[in-house]
């Protein structure tokens, strides 16, 4: 891997930047990945939501399998060999910890998604971003400079009230939703610290296999008595384009591509700053939905944004003016 010149963090938070962009696409291909299980659902006779748990286990174990597969085969190519190094007992460790991280992070989000709005679980996720610069003040034991903690409170208002305000109830499904946010919040920082001891490749391909293995056990109980049908509908749901298409795109883009360079570049940024640009991604979500299916933006868009714009400017900016 080459090695010979680092990047500035400036440039290593324009790659990130960018990488929130692919995130925001990935509200679109989930959502019509799962309108495609409903459908099947409804055409194979099924109850409704019957294959929305193993639907969404397998579209997870699928998407970090193919990542996989995606990384072994462009390290085959001769020009991008160095993208498969040899192997780092180290890295492979410390990926498998962060694979498994985020996997319950997944886990816990999903099961909770189908009790909450919209809102109050983007308000509850953004959290991840105060628990980063929580869990980096007590690993570092100091207090994040003001215009750090300025930028996350900008950040995590702007990403949790871009959809309006959220009626929260703390029912066990908020706190499912809050505990993701402390995982997501724990694999950005294990990411940080691991990727500039351990071969960051290497941390990559065991965290996507990890992912990988642990969705298809959790796909394997969710099929755990299900309707009669479901398998059959499930195998009907894996032909449909509309459902693999989606699959394909979070796999090879939004996971290959994507997690490969977080892994390369979030290093070079401070974790806290990284937890306030990934918090983006909810706009660009945003931005992709009125671009691509039209509408006008609201004034809880319009509000979000500017405060999720306004943290990033704080966070990143204000350093440098002293």
């Amino acid at each position: 891997m080459p090695t010979a010149t680092s990047p500035s963090p400036l440039r290593a938070s324009a790659v990130l930047l960018g990488i929130t962009a692919v995130w925001g696409l990935t509200f679109l291909w989930g959502r019509d990945a799962m309108l495609a299980a409903e459908a099947t659902a409804e055409a194979a006779g099924l109850r409704p939501g019957a294959l929305r748990d193993p639907a969404a286990a397998g579209f997870v174990a699928l998407r970090f399998a193919i990542a996989w597969v995606g990384l072994w085969a462009a390290g085959r190519l001769p020009r991008l060999g160095w993208l498969w190094p040899p192997a780092d007992r180290g890295a492979g460790i410390t990926g498998a910890a962060v694979g498994g991280l985020l996997l319950a992070g997944f886990l816990l989000q999903m099961t909770a998604l189908a009790e909450l709005d919209a809102s109050v679980t983007a308000f509850l996720t953004s959290l991840y971003v105060v628990f980063t610069a929580l869990l980096a003040a007590l690993l570092a034991r100091r207090v994040p400079r003001g215009t750090t903690l300025l930028g996350v409170i900008l950040a995590t208002l702007g990403a949790g009230f871009i959809d309006g305000p959220p009626q929260v109830s703390f029912a066990l499904s908020e706190w499912l939703t809050v505990a993701s946010a402390v995982l997501f919040a724990g694999s950005i920082l294990a990411t940080d610290r691991f990727t500039k001891v351990h071969e960051p490749l290497v941390f990559t391909r065991v965290g996507f296999a990890t992912v990988a293995v642990g969705g298809a056990a959790w796909f394997g109980v969710t099929l755990i008595g299900s309707e009669p049908g479901t398998v059959a509908a499930l195998g009907e749901l894996l032909m449909l384009r509309a459902f693999l298409w989606p699959l394909l795109c979070c796999a090879l883009l939004a996971t290959t591509i994507a997690l490969t360079l977080i892994n390369l570049y979030q290093r070079h940024v401070d974790p806290v700053r990284a937890a306030v640009l990934y918090a983006l991604e909810p706009v660009w979500a945003a931005i992709w939905v009125l671009a691509l299916e039209g509408g006008v933006p609201g004034p809880w868009l319009l509000g979000g944004g500017a405060a999720l714009l306004a943290g990033n400017l704080v966070a990143e900016l204000a350093p440098r003016l002293r």
